[in-house]
């Protein structure tokens, strides 16, 4: 997403007539989930200069019984897709309907002022209700790169999003990528966002307490130990997953290898704030034991707003490698789910969901094979739904990748591996700009 962060509710906003949602298959490392998997879109462009059949990097959002998911379709290599498409479900998940926005690229029916378009993402405004898809619309995708343009950007809006108020950036300037805002209910916006020190990835979270009047300076949950996936899979940016509960409280989850002997693997990890200044020690998932060799990235968090505290209940999926030790043609990518009920004291193992996938069923970018540099999920009710690329062999020189939702949700249980292993939060990296795009 060009060097600009990417925030869920900046860049060019669409108002969608809601459809949209996604998910997964079955096998697991540690568990074979017993789940029918519902596809909800597929790629219908024929457009030569990018490549199809490819759904890629899907956001949801859900509101009592609909749930909304938004996503890139027909991705090209050099950044962008032909459209943007959605999901919708008004059923709490039973059914979808789908379909592409109008007026977003020369690909649009009918056509938009855009060649192509990036990181979708969904929001619902309750008071209004309206549904709307933000995406980023790209005029130029060969276009010159300014480098100070990932400095963190906020803009509100008072009037329900009909105008919107001069961008405004941190107390400190600072540069990052991949915001998440989060609204406690006294007011207080907490925005977790992946910031830069060097060639070091931090993770960062910023506060305002007046409504987006101002912003305050950075505070540093950690410096991430990152470990880029083997095979040339696009995870080259440890972007956060951040949701909250219904207390208020922030939980932040991502890819991370500080507990694995020579960060040979990723595990995911998470921390928690109930201010966005003060973080808990950062948590390891025990997804799968230390030392077994599974690599875990691309999160997708969902936390379910109705419950609190120490009965949160909480969903990860994400992709892994059941062997982090592969290559471009033996990585084995796989979808998997864990879920908490005691707000991230305890987890179930790693379940598979999807996959098998062999890399080269991929669409490829400047920045290697795509499944999304983002995934998601929300709750619906009791179960959450995730939503996600699942991709099988090619017919020819045509993908076969699309969305995917699990048809009935992901329901948390009772579990008994303990989030026993920590590491201290905290730190005080100088922190620096980046060149680096999600586009």
């Amino acid at each position: 997403m060009s060097l600009i962060s990417r925030f869920k509710w900046l860049t060019r906003t669409l108002v969608a007539v809601t459809f949209a949602l996604l998910f997964t298959l079955a096998t697991t490392i540690s568990a074979l989930a017993s789940v029918t998997l519902l596809q909800v879109s597929s790629d219908p462009f024929t457009n030569s200069d990018s490549q199809h059949a490819t759904e890629v990097e899907p956001d949801t959002f859900a509101f009592g019984n609909t749930i909304v998911s938004t996503f890139q379709v027909g991705r090209f290599f050099n950044g962008g897709s032909s459209d943007i498409g959605f999901a919708t479900s008004s059923n709490g998940g039973n059914s979808f309907v789908n379909g592409f926005l109008p007026g977003t690229t020369v690909n649009s029916t009918p056509p938009g002022p855009y060649l192509r378009a990036s990181d979708a993402s969904v929001a619902f405004d309750a008071k209004h209700n309206v549904w709307i898809i933000s995406y980023l619309g790209i005029k130029s995708p060969s276009g010159p790169v300014n480098s100070h343009l990932d400095t963190i950007q906020m803009s509100t809006s008072t009037d329900g999003g009909a105008t919107w108020g001069a961008a405004q950036t941190t107390q400190n300037q600072t540069h990052g990528i991949g915001g998440q805002p989060l609204v406690q209910p006294n007011g207080t916006v907490i925005v977790p966002i992946v910031g830069f020190a060097g060639n070091k990835f931090l993770i960062l979270s910023f506060v305002s307490t007046d409504g987006g009047a101002s912003w305050g300076k950075t505070n540093q949950v950690t410096q991430v130990a990152f470990r880029a996936p083997a095979g040339g899979i696009r995870a080259g940016i440890p972007l956060p997953s951040a949701e909250m509960d219904a207390s208020g409280k922030v939980y932040v989850v991502w890819s991370d290898c500080r507990f694995e002997s020579g960060c040979t693997a990723s595990d995911l990890v998470f921390s928690t704030s109930t201010d966005g200044l003060d973080w808990s020690p950062i948590t390891r998932i025990p997804l799968d034991p230390i030392g077994s060799g599974v690599d875990h990235f691309i999160p997708g968090l969902a936390v379910d707003n109705s419950t609190s505290d120490g009965s949160a209940h909480l969903v990860v999926t994400f992709y892994f490698y059941p062997s982090a030790n592969c290559t471009a043609a033996t990585c084995q990518l796989e979808t998997g789910f864990s879920t908490s009920a005691d707000g991230g004291a305890t987890w179930s193992s790693n379940t598979q969901i999807a996959g098998p996938m062999t890399l080269s069923w991929l669409p490829n970018t400047t920045q290697g094979r795509m499944v999304g540099d983002y995934i998601s999920t929300s709750f619906v009710g009791g179960p959450a739904f995730p939503a996600f690329a699942v991709a099988t062999a090619p017919t020819g020189s045509v993908f076969n990748e699309a969305t995917f939702t699990v048809k009935g949700g992901l329901s948390v249980g009772g579990h008994s591996n303990s989030a026993s292993d920590h590491s201290n939060a905290g730190g005080n990296d100088t922190q620096t700009g980046s060149s680096i795009t999600d586009q």
